[in-house]
């Protein structure tokens, strides 16, 4: 038989007629496959348990921030080299705060704040990580693979004298939050960050702490900059103090010691007004310098927090829970369709094989002219 002979219509109803009893053969295997891999993917999802979904977004504060522009035009740009202007104050560096979300260092700030959170006994104050391992589990799951991890409390957040364990706790945690947290930054530079956890408590109040821990590590910087700004203009006030106390010296002594006179009447002259001009000019800068200082302490004084929220999270919050039913259809799904693909699959190949084997015995039989 060639292969034209196998696709003739009274050959492929015979076929198909063929693996329809083949299948209904061995359709127990079937449906055991399907059952099997139904149930399997069913229990595996009604295990899982439910997550709580917050969610937090904030923009930076246009009008944080003070402006610099006079004093720079004052005091010159070199004083400000690398801290930055007005511009950058008031549009801030989205694609930092991003970054530092996620550090260790803020989520450590957050970790180890004292707060209290309520749990089904009653309210309870605690550091945010001991919460975070009893919400979270963590604990139950140390204690079930018999770790001494599960019996380890932190009694102080001086993170360099941490023990070893209690940084594989911490890093444990830290590793765990990060990938529970995620954020996205819109075309409108507003930063939507949602943190989702087994608790609904741990999820609500976890992302509003993370954020209030932003927020001042973020505008403490920015302060700092302000400060760096107010020091240098106080530096250089200083400074010129001391410049024109010397000139003024110089005047004094000059006049007590020298009269028109007593030598020369043009030469004291002309040396009286050099050193009176010069008197007057580091007055001029000093009292300047004053203006600076002044400018500089107010524009300190009136730094405002650089990062405004806009939504944070309500309860209730949302719950994603598992579907344990579409899983179960699923699983049937698939097994009935693994199943199946077993079975005629594998009566296929062999058909295919002696089909193959078939025609290399007629050829041997019937060789052509090519062959002989």
């Amino acid at each position: 038989m060639d292969f034209s002979q196998l696709l003739t219509a009274e050959n492929i109803q015979k076929q198909l007629k063929r693996y329809a009893w083949l299948w209904l053969k061995w359709s127990w295997l079937v449906l055991i496959l399907a059952a099997a891999l139904g149930y399997y993917l069913y229990q595996s999802k009604a295990k899982l348990p439910t997550r709580y979904v917050a969610r937090l977004s904030f923009s930076m504060n246009e009008g944080g921030g003070a402006d610099q522009g006079y004093l720079q035009q004052v005091l010159g740009r070199g004083l400000f080299a690398g801290l930055g202007g007005s511009s950058e104050l008031a549009s801030g560096n989205m694609g930092r705060l991003q970054e530092l979300l996620s550090t260790r260092r803020l989520l450590q700030m957050a970790l180890f704040e004292e707060v209290e959170m309520i749990y089904p006994e009653g309210p309870k104050k605690d550091f945010m990580i001991h919460h975070y391992l009893e919400l979270q589990g963590m604990r139950k799951q140390w204690a079930e693979n018999e770790s001494s991890l599960a019996e380890l409390y932190f009694q102080h957040k001086n993170f360099e004298q941490f023990s070893r364990q209690e940084n594989v706790v911490l890093q444990a945690v830290v590793g765990r939050i990060q990938q529970q947290l995620t954020q996205e930054l819109s075309p409108s530079e507003i930063l939507n960050i949602r943190f989702v956890s087994n608790s609904e408590v741990l999820s609500h109040d976890f992302i509003n702490l993370l954020y209030d821990k932003l927020n001042t590590y973020y505008s403490n910087q920015s302060v700092e900059k302000q400060r760096r700004i107010f020091e240098a203009a106080r530096s250089r006030r200083d400074s010129l103090e001391q410049e024109m106390d010397r000139a003024e010296e110089d005047y004094i002594k000059y006049l007590n010691q020298h009269n028109a006179t007593a030598q020369g009447r043009y030469a004291e002259s002309i040396r009286t007004q050099y050193l009176a001009r010069k008197l007057s000019g580091e007055m001029e800068g000093y009292f300047l310098a004053i203006k600076n200082v002044e400018t500089a302490k107010l524009a300190l004084e009136q730094q405002t927090p650089l990062l405004q929220v806009i939504d944070r999270p309500l309860y209730p919050l949302y719950a994603e829970r598992p579907n344990p039913r579409l899983f179960l259809f699923i699983g049937l799904f698939l097994g009935f369709f693994l199943g199946t693909s077993i079975v005629l699959g594998i009566q296929g190949a062999k058909d295919l094989m002696k089909f193959l084997k078939a025609q290399q015995a007629a050829k041997k039989e019937h060789p052509t002219e090519d062959d002989a």
